[in-house]
């Protein structure tokens, strides 16, 4: 047979393509001549046979296999995955050559026969897997190609798949490469650990009968990376003898009692928050009322600086808890992270990750409340000190600037004493 080339096909299909009458039977290409072909037909090699009116293309004698349409073609299931096509479909060309693919004799990025040939691959290897294997273990339990039926049954329970499949290839998207997903199913079977092929039986099982449409097979070759990755999940699960859905249950009841303590804590903040504005417009309003009272003034100076006192006490234990609370939550958190089963399925510990990113921004937030509370309350009850001495009379100017800088002081040191906001990683 002669060597095949993208300038094969383009030769040969210049020759018949205008030819509006062609019979693909038997082995061969009927079509109709016109003059000169006969000859123009063998100087490209190929065998003839000259029926007067038309013409015999002995197929064989072509270094690849022709189809008119893509229809014809995904009807055959004779072809060989080495074997060179030329598909002529509408008008367009599509060529397969070795693992290459040209679109109008143009070098192309079109799985369409990778798809195609992975598809086929499947229905040979459910095949292959309807024998038993050495355990006992069985993953195709009956498979009749003639009739295009293949069942699965579960080891436990009653649950089985039934699927009845088209004698043709289905079509399939030519810019997703299928055949990748198809890989990765065979490599499954050729583990170390053959109990993880049950799970994917399973997971099979359970996938196919969720699907409603008639094609269940071409669904499950264009999702086999789903059903792998379930089976996956299960399979460790399994191993980790871990419920992944109680866990979860569980976890959610944890966060109920964590997010509920931080609501405690941040209500206790705004009450504090709500009613500075009003004590200290309060403060102000009774000091102009009073002002000319010294003793009350002396009285309400008293108040004052104790409810400062007392309030960045307050401040100060409420901060102690959140930062307490804080640390439980992400001690629980790490030994959730540390099971063996989020090491291996990392996709299903993206859950909690997400909840302990909203902790997380939480307890950053009512940190920084807290401490922007502490410093807007002892700054303005600085000043309403200061503001009662000055009617007071009590010190001179020069003192107010010395009692305001230690205030000041003051105000900064215990600010640092307070808890820092924690470093969340």
């Amino acid at each position: 047979m002669k060597t095949d080339s993208i300038l094969f096909h383009k030769t040969f299909l210049k020759l018949i393509a205008p030819i509006n009458k062609i019979n693909i039977v038997d082995g061969t290409i009927e079509i109709n001549t016109k003059p000169n072909l006969l000859e123009q037909l063998r100087n490209i090699d190929l065998e003839i046979e000259d029926l007067g009116e038309s013409l015999r293309i002995i197929s064989k004698s072509l270094p690849f296999k022709f189809f008119q349409s893509k229809e014809e073609f995904q009807t055959n299931f004779n072809f060989k995955d080495e074997d060179n096509i030329l598909i002529f479909n509408n008008g367009i060309a599509i060529s397969k050559i070795g693992k290459d693919v040209f679109i109008d004799f143009e070098k192309s990025e079109s799985f369409y026969f990778k798809n195609i040939l992975s598809y086929k691959a499947l229905i040979s290897f459910l095949k292959e897997k309807e024998s038993e294997e050495e355990n006992g273990f069985q993953f195709t339990d009956y498979m009749n190609l003639d009739l295009g039926k293949v069942t699965f049954i579960k080891e436990t329970g009653n649950s089985r798949l039934k699927i009845k499949y088209e004698e043709k290839f289905p079509n399939f998207n030519d810019q997703i490469n299928y055949s990748l997903k198809f890989d990765k199913f065979v490599k499954c079977f050729k583990g170390n650990d053959k109990y993880f092929t049950r799970f994917l039986k399973s997971s099979l099982i359970e996938y196919g009968n969720n699907i409603q449409e008639k094609n269940k097979l071409k669904n499950i070759f264009e999702n086999l990376d789903l059903i792998i990755n379930k089976a996956n999940i299960n399979f460790h699960v399994f191993l980790n003898d871990l419920s992944i859905e109680k866990f979860k249950k569980d976890y959610d009841e944890l966060k109920s009692k964590y997010f509920k303590e931080l609501s405690d804590i941040l209500s206790k903040i705004t009450q504090k928050i709500i009613a500075l504005p009003i004590g200290i417009s309060a403060s102000l309003f009774a000091i102009e009322r009073i002002k000319d009272n010294h003793d009350f003034l002396f009285f309400l100076l008293i108040i004052i600086t104790a409810t400062s006192i007392l309030l960045s006490f307050i401040i100060n234990s409420n901060l102690k808890d959140l930062s307490y609370l804080n640390e439980i939550f992400q001690m629980d958190f790490k030994q959730i992270k540390g099971n063996g089963f989020f090491k291996k399925i990392d996709s299903e510990f993206y859950y909690f990750k997400k909840i302990k990113e909203k902790f997380d921004s939480r307890v950053k937030f009512y940190f920084y409340i807290s401490k922007i509370f502490y410093l807007v309350m002892n700054i303005g009850n600085s000043y309403l000190i200061i503001y009662i001495i000055l009617n007071l009379e009590l010190i001179a100017d020069n003192g107010l600037i010395i009692i305001s800088i230690v205030m000041g002081a003051i105000i900064i040191y215990f600010y640092s004493r307070l808890d820092k906001v924690p470093d969340f990683k």
